[in-house]
Order: C-alpha cells, then sequence, then structure tokens
C-alpha cells in the first residue's frame, strides 16, 4: 500500500512540475517579445534623434555662414565668462 502512495505522490509532482515549466516558458516567452518591442521602439527613437541633431547642426553651420563675425564675438564671450566661473572654484 504504501507503493501507491509514493506513486500518486510522484505522479503530482510531475504534473506541478510540468505545469510551472509550461508557465515560466510563456513568462520568458512574452518577455523576449516585450523586449524585442522596446528595442525596436529605441531603435526608432535614436534614429529620430539622429535627424532631428542632423538638422540642427546645419541650422547653426548656416548661422555661422551668415554671421562669421558675431559668431567669433559670441565664442569669445562664452570662453571669457566659463574662464572666470571656473577661475572661482
Amino acid at each position: 500500500m504504501g507503493t501507491y502512495n509514493e506513486n500518486l505522490g510522484q505522479g503530482q509532482v510531475g504534473s506541478t512540475f510540468d505545469k510551472m515549466s509550461d508557465r515560466v516558458k510563456d513568462v520568458l516567452d512574452d518577455a523576449e517579445t516585450r523586449l524585442g518591442d522596446a528595442g525596436s521602439k529605441v531603435s526608432r527613437f535614436t534614429s529620430k534623434a539622429r535627424k532631428q541633431a542632423g538638422v540642427g547642426v546645419e541650422k547653426f553651420e548656416d548661422l555661422v555662414e551668415a554671421h562669421p563675425i558675431a559668431m567669433v564675438c559670441a565664442g569669445l564671450g562664452i570662453g571669457y565668462i566659463l574662464g572666470r566661473i571656473m577661475a572661482r572654484g
């Protein structure tokens, strides 16, 4: 009679283990899908950010070409201010 109970217990443990294993696989598959979706969103975002940064650089270049003396003076002024701030520290 002890053998019957032992076999019944092993069957329940095996069944429970199989259910847990299937659940873990489902969770991992779901996580993989979500991470893939997040990765593609990040890729689209960085691509858009690169394009916008390129547009900003082009606008700045156009501004420097249109007003070179003013840009040199602005650069010197910013350098002077930063130098004074850093000299205090």
